[in-house]
């Protein structure tokens, strides 16, 4: 009985050397693994969050040039000039707006595109070729 107590007496202490070694040695990689995940799930959820008003700002757009549409049909019919004149004056306001917010969404694109390449660099992933690098993307 007295060797049953002494071996798992030992047991317990060799555990408790090395778990005191183990925090002597540093952080375990995999606590730096799910740490680095959390940090890229997040920002995954910032590049998300981006994408969708991008996208929301693109259905404005579409909107736009449906009423631009609308317009352009309504002055195929009007005869008036002042009518005609107030038509034309809201179309040019309209592709100003386009044209506003097509640069915006472009801006965010390229800002985006820069965050991702300095995130791909933090994470190690420079040297390794992405479909989007190797495709001649053009605004």
């Amino acid at each position: 009985m007295n060797d049953l107590m002494t071996k798992s007496f030992m047991s317990y202490v060799d555990l408790k050397k090395e778990a005191m070694k183990d925090l002597e040695a540093g952080p375990d990689p995999d606590v730096e693994m799910a740490n680095a995940s959390n940090t890229m799930d997040s920002n995954l959820g910032l590049f998300l969050e981006e994408a969708e008003t991008v996208k929301k700002e693109m259905g404005s757009i579409r909107e736009i040039l449906d009423q631009l549409q609308q317009a352009n049909e309504e002055s195929k019919s009007l005869h008036k000039p002042e009518a005609l004149k107030s038509l034309r004056n809201k179309i040019n306001t309209d592709i100003v707006t386009v044209q506003k917010k097509a640069r915006s969404i472009k801006s965010q694109l390229e800002e985006m595109d820069r965050a991702n390449a300095a995130n791909r660099r933090l994470s190690g992933l420079q040297g390794r070729n992405s479909d989007l690098q190797n495709k001649d993307c053009r605004y």
